[in-house]
C-alpha cells in the first residue's frame, strides 16, 4: 500500500483534479503508440466526432487501415521544434483531405458552431508513459490533445525527493534527441508540492530550467518559490488547477508558445538560424491573463502599471499582450479596442520591441502589425488605416503627426496604449500628443462646446480641447511597464489601495524575485567602496585671500580636484590592474567593464588616462572605447575638439555593436549607455559619480544581467557609500509603492506666481490666442503654414516681454523664487492634469504661458568660477573602504510625485575668502594626510574578490 507521503499517492492527487476540475480524460498507457509517438485511439474520437465527413473522405481513400496510415503521415511531418505547434494550429491535409486537429477558443461568441467545435477538443492525460521504441523508460505523466502529446512532466513527492532530482532526470536519463523529447513535446515541467520548473529544450548535462513559481507571497510581492493558497492546498496546485486548466491550456497553446529564430554567425561567417522554443514564465503569462481580463471586463478608459524587474522578459510580455488586446471582446461580444499602440522612447527599444511584436504576428492575421520606420507619415497612415490593428512606434513621433492627423478620419475609436520603459516623461508634452492624437472625436466637440459663444470661438476651443485631452479618456487604455516606477508613474498609471491608500502597480514581478530566481545578478554582492583623500592649497596668498562666492568656489574646488591627472590617473590604475587580475579572466575570457563618470570632460580625461596607461604598461589585450554626446573642448588643451566618433575611430551610431564585440574590454560613459542598455557580458562596474535613489539602480542595473559562465559582478564605487547604495536598492527591491498627491499644491503653486505681479490675465489671453489659433500647423512646410507660423511666433513674443520687462525689475531672490514656481508650476500641471477628473481652459492657457515664461527668464547660471590656475594638489590617496558588499531591505512608500508648492527659503550664497574654502575641503577630505601621501604616493591595490 502506497505511503500518503509517496510520490504515487502525490500523483494520484494531481490526476484527481486535473480529472474532475480541470478538464482533463485520463486514459491508460497502453493506448499510447510509442513507434509514432501519438494516442491513434483520440486522434480517431476527436476526428469522428467534430469532422464526420473528412473521416469518410479518409475511410475510402486510404481504405482498411486508414488511423494507420493517417497517423504515419502527421507524424511523418514532425521535422523540426515547433512543428507540433503547426500541426494543432493548422491542422493536416493528408491525400488530399483537410483535417483539423485542434479548435480553439474564438475571441467572441457571434458564431456557435466555432464555440460548438471547440468543445469537441479531447485533453487526456496518461501517467507512466513508455515514450519510446528505443527503451522502457517512462515518463510521469504526458499531456495530450487530440492524441497529439504536447507535454510532459516528472514529479517528485518533496520528501525523500524533490524537483531537483525531477531535473536530474531530465538532464542524466532523457535522451535529448529523441524524437518525443526533441520534438513533439513542446514543454518539459518538473515539480514537487513546492516548487515548479520547466524548459523547452532538453540538453542534457546543460538542460536550463526556468522556474516557473508564483512566488513566495501572494501578489508578486515576495521572493522566489511559491506561497501557501488560502484553501490549505499545495503550493503548486496552481499548476494542474490553473495553467492546466482545459481553456487556459488550449490557450497557452494557441497565442503564447512560439518558435523564436535567431541568425548565428560562426567564426568563417557562416549564418546559421536556430529554432527555439518559447513557453512564458509563469509571472508572464499572469500579467498577460490580468490585464487581459481586467480590459474585458471594465473596458477602454483604463490605466495599469507592471513593475517588471530587468530579466522578466518584459519584452514577451508586451508582445503576447499586443496581441491578445487587438483581437479582445467583451462578453457583450463588442470590440474593446479598434488598434493597439506599443510605445518606446529610444530607437534602440523601438526596433526591439517592433521585432518582437512582429514576430508574433504568425498567430495572428498577417498585416495586422505596422512597425513604425518612416516618421510621422506612416504612423498617421497607420493610425487612418482599418487593417493596421497594432502599431509600434516612439513616443516622439506623436507631436509630428498632430497637424497631419484628421482625428475623423483616423481608423477606430478604441485604443490601447502599451507603455516600454514607462517613467515621468509620460507625463510631458509627447504624452500629451499622445493622448490629442487618440482622443475621440465626440470627447473633443463636447469639449468644444464650453466655447459656443465665446469671443474667438476657435481659439476657445482648441483651449477646451487641448485641457480635456490631457486628462485620462473613455476611449484610452494605458498598459505601462517598468522596472523602477517612480512617483509620477505610480500616481498616473497604478491603482490606489484601498486599505492603505497608497499607489501601487497592477502586476508585480520584483527585483528580488527575478534575483533569487537567477535571472539577473545582485550588484550589491560585490560592491567596494572606496575613499579618496586629498588636499588641495593656492599657489597665491594673494589671490586666496579674496572673497569669491561659496557655492561656486566649492564646486570649482572639487571640479579642479576630481579632473586632476594624479587623481584620474590613480583611479585609472585601480581600474586596470583590478580588471586585469579579478575580472579580465571571467565569462571566458570575454568579460566586459563599464567606468560611469560625471561629466564628459571627465569622460575626455578618463579615456585619454587608459590609453596611456594600457601603452605604458603594454598591455596590447585591453582596449577601451568612450561615449558621451556633442563635442567637448578641454580648457587645459583649447586647441583639441573632442567626439566620440574622433576618439574612438570610427562612427558614433557603430560604438554599441563594437562593444559587443571582442576588440573592446572597457567603456567610459558620460549619461550614455546608463539607462536601456543591455550588455549581458559587463561583469565589473566602476563608479566615479554621485548616485543616489532611481539613478543608481538604473546605471548600476548595466552590470545585472546574466550570461553563460558569468558567476559574479564586481562594483568598485570611488564616490558613494554603501548606505546611499543600499537605500537607493532597498527601495526598488520589492514592490515599489507610494503615497497620493494633493491637486491642491498646483493652485497654491501659482497663487505664489500671480502673487509677483508679473503676468496679467491680458498677457495670458494675449498669447493663449496666438498659441492656439486655429489650423495652425507647426510642422507643415507649405509656404502659407511657414508665413503664419511666423506671425504665431512674433506674436507669443509680442504677449510674453511685457511680463519679461516686470520680472527684470525684481531683485534677484525674488527672481530665482518665481524662476522655480514657473518650472514648479508646468511640471504639476503637465502631471496632475492626467490623473484629477476634471479640465480647467483657464489654466490650460495659464500652464502655455508659464512654460515660455520660464525658459525667457531661465537663469543661464552665469559663467562657471575657473580657478585652476591657481590651485595646485599636495597629497592625494586612495584606499578601500568597504568591501564586504551591501543587504537590502523593504523599502518605504514613496513620497507624493509633488509636493510643496515650488517656494521656499533660498539659501545666501555667502562670499569667503578662497582660502576659507579650501580649509574647508582640507579638512573634509585631507585631515589625516601626511608626507608619504604627497602628490604621486602609490597606492595599494586593495586585494578584492579572493575570498
Amino acid at each position: 500500500m502506497p505511503s500518503p507521503t509517496s510520490e504515487h499517492t502525490f500523483e494520484n492527487a494531481v490526476l484527481h483534479e486535473m480529472t474532475t476540475k480541470s478538464g482533463w480524460i485520463e486514459i491508460p498507457p497502453a493506448e499510447y503508440d510509442r513507434q509514432h509517438r501519438l494516442v491513434p485511439s483520440e486522434v480517431e474520437a476527436f476526428l469522428r466526432d467534430s469532422q464526420p465527413k473528412a473521416v469518410e473522405a479518409l475511410e475510402q481513400r486510404l481504405g482498411d487501415g486508414w488511423l494507420a496510415k493517417a497517423c504515419k503521415a502527421l507524424t511523418n511531418g514532425l521535422r523540426e521544434v515547433g512543428d507540433t505547434l503547426q500541426l494543432l494550429r493548422r491542422g493536416k491535409t493528408v491525400s488530399g483531405v483537410k483535417i483539423d486537429l485542434a479548435y480553439f477558443k474564438p475571441t467572441h461568441g457571434k458564431n456557435p458552431e466555432t464555440l460548438a467545435l471547440y468543445a469537441k477538443n479531447r485533453l487526456t492525460v496518461i501517467r507512466q508513459v513508455p515514450y519510446s521504441p528505443a527503451h522502457q523508460n517512462t515518463l510521469d505523466l504526458v499531456l495530450v490533445v487530440n492524441g497529439i502529446p504536447v507535454a510532459d512532466a516528472e514529479l517528485k513527492n518533496g520528501g525523500t525527493q524533490v524537483t531537483d532530482h525531477a531535473v536530474a532526470q531530465y538532464r542524466n536519463d532523457r535522451d535529448p534527441g529523441d524524437e518525443f523529447m526533441s520534438r513533439r513535446s513542446v514543454v518539459h515541467f518538473a515539480f514537487d508540492p513546492q516548487t515548479v520548473v520547466m524548459t523547452t529544450t532538453l540538453k542534457g548535462e546543460e538542460t536550463r530550467f526556468l522556474p516557473f513559481n508564483r512566488g513566495s507571497e501572494p501578489g508578486g510581492r515576495g521572493g522566489a518559490g511559491n506561497y501557501v493558497p488560502a484553501d490549505g492546498s499545495l503550493p503548486t496546485s496552481y499548476l494542474w488547477r490553473e495553467v492546466w486548466q482545459r481553456d487556459n491550456w488550449l490557450d497557452l497553446i494557441q497565442s503564447f508558445i512560439h518558435v523564436e529564430e535567431e541568425e548565428q554567425v560562426a567564426a568563417d561567417g557562416t549564418v546559421t538560424t536556430k529554432r527555439k522554443l518559447i513557453f512564458p514564465r509563469y509571472h508572464q503569462w499572469d500579467c498577460v491573463k490580468t490585464f487581459v481580463a481586467r480590459a474585458r471586463e471594465r473596458g477602454a478608459g483604463q490605466n495599469e502599471l507592471a513593475e517588471a524587474s530587468t530579466g522578466s522578459g518584459k519584452t514577451n510580455v508586451i508582445g503576447w499582450l499586443a496581441h491578445r488586446l487587438a483581437n479582445l471582446f467583451d462578453d457583450d461580444d463588442e470590440k474593446v479596442f479598434d488598434k493597439v499602440i506599443c510605445l518606446t522612447d529610444r530607437v534602440v527599444l523601438n526596433k526591439q520591441l517592433r521585432d518582437k511584436v512582429e514576430q508574433f504576428e504568425s498567430t495572428s492575421a498577417k498585416g495586422m502589425v505596422v512597425g513604425i520606420r518612416g516618421g510621422s507619415a506612416q504612423l498617421k497612415e497607420a493610425l487612418e488605416s482599418p487593417a493596421a490593428k497594432i502599431i509600434v512606434t516612439t513616443i516622439q513621433t506623436f507631436p509630428f503627426v498632430l497637424d497631419k492627423l484628421d482625428v475623423a478620419a483616423r481608423a477606430g475609436g478604441n485604443f490601447a496604449v502599451i507603455i516600454d520603459e514607462a517613467h515621468s516623461s509620460q507625463s510631458g508634452e509627447s504624452a500629451a500628443a499622445v493622448k490629442k492624437s487618440l482622443t475621440s472625436e465626440e470627447a473633443l466637440e463636447e469639449a468644444a462646446k464650453e466655447a459656443e459663444g465665446v469671443e474667438d470661438e476657435d481659439v476657445a476651443a482648441n483651449i477646451a480641447m487641448s485641457a480635456a485631452a490631457r486628462g485620462q479618456q473613455d476611449n484610452i487604455s494605458m498598459f505601462a511597464f517598468t522596472a523602477t516606477p517612480k512617483a509620477k508613474t505610480l500616481e498616473v498609471f497604478g491603482e490606489q489601495d484601498s486599505g492603505t491608500g497608497l499607489m501601487r502597480p497592477t502586476h508585480l514581478y520584483s527585483m528580488r524575485q527575478a534575483v533569487e530566481e537567477g535571472f539577473i545578478m545582485d550588484m550589491l554582492l560585490g560592491y567596494t567602496t572606496y575613499k579618496t583623500y586629498y588636499k588641495i592649497a593656492t599657489e597665491s596668498e594673494e589671490l586666496g585671500s579674496e572673497e569669491v562666492e561659496k557655492s561656486k568656489a566649492l564646486s570649482a574646488v572639487r571640479r579642479f580636484a576630481t579632473l586632476h591627472p594624479t587623481m584620474i590617473g590613480q583611479k585609472v590604475e585601480i581600474i586596470i590592474e583590478h580588471f586585469r587580475e579579478f575580472v579580465q579572466h571571467e565569462i571566458g575570457g570575454k568579460a566586459k567593464a563599464m567606468i560611469v563618470t560625471p561629466s564628459r570632460l571627465h569622460a575626455v580625461r578618463y579615456k585619454l588616462a587608459i590609453d596611456a596607461y594600457l601603452h605604458k604598461k603594454g598591455y596590447t589585450d585591453l582596449k577601451a572605447l568612450v561615449a558621451f554626446s556633442g563635442k567637448v573642448i578641454d580648457p587645459e588643451d583649447p586647441g583639441e575638439e573632442y567626439t566620440e566618433p574622433g576618439m574612438n575611430g570610427f562612427a558614433e551610431k557603430r560604438t554599441e555593436a563594437k562593444f559587443d564585440s571582442d576588440d573592446y574590454q572597457v567603456m567610459v560613459v558620460a549619461e550614455k549607455f546608463q539607462t536601456g542598455f543591455s550588455q549581458p557580458l559587463i561583469a565589473a562596474m566602476y563608479v566615479d559619480k554621485k548616485l543616489a535613489g532611481l539613478t543608481a539602480v538604473q546605471t548600476l542595473s548595466r552590470g545585472n544581467r546574466i550570461q553563460d559562465e558569468k558567476s559574479k559582478t564586481f562594483v568598485l564605487d570611488f564616490v558613494n557609500d554603501i548606505e546611499t547604495i543600499e537605500a537607493a536598492y532597498s527601495q526598488y527591491w520589492g514592490e515599489v509603492v507610494g503615497e497620493r498627491t494633493d491637486p491642491q499644491v498646483m493652485y497654491e503653486t501659482w497663487e505664489r506666481i500671480a502673487s509677483y505681479d508679473v503676468i496679467t490675465d491680458v498677457d495670458v489671453d494675449a498669447y493663449a490666442t496666438a498659441f492656439f489659433a486655429p489650423d495652425f500647423k507647426p510642422n507643415s512646410n507649405a509656404p502659407e503654414d511657414k508665413a503664419k507660423a511666423a506671425m504665431i511666433f512674433a506674436a507669443l513674443n509680442t504677449a510674453i516681454s511685457p511680463a519679461v520687462a516686470r520680472f527684470g525689475e525684481l531683485d534677484e531672490d525674488d527672481q530665482d523664487e518665481l524662476r522655480r514656481a514657473l518650472r514648479s508650476f508646468a511640471s504639476q500641471y503637465g502631471f496632475l492634469t492626467q490623473i484629477i477628473p476634471w479640465s480647467d481652459n483657464i489654466y490650460e492657457k495659464r500652464y502655455q504661458y508659464a512654460r515660455y515664461l520660464s525658459v525667457r527668464v531661465a537663469d543661464r547660471g552665469g559663467e562657471r568660477l575657473d580657478i585652476s590656475d591657481i590651485l595646485q594638489m599636495t597629497h592625494f590617496h586612495t584606499e578601500a573602504t568597504h568591501t564586504s558588499g551591501g543587504k537590502v531591505v523593504e523599502g518605504k512608500p514613496l513620497p507624493p510625485a509633488i509636493s510643496g508648492d515650488g517656494h521656499g527659503p533660498m539659501s545666501q550664497d555667502e562670499r569667503v575668502s578662497l582660502l576659507e574654502v579650501l580649509e574647508q575641503i582640507n579638512t573634509r577630505h585631507g585631515l589625516d594626510l601626511g608626507e608619504e601621501h604627497l602628490t604621486f604616493a602609490h597606492s595599494t591595490l586593495i586585494n578584492l574578490g579572493k575570498k
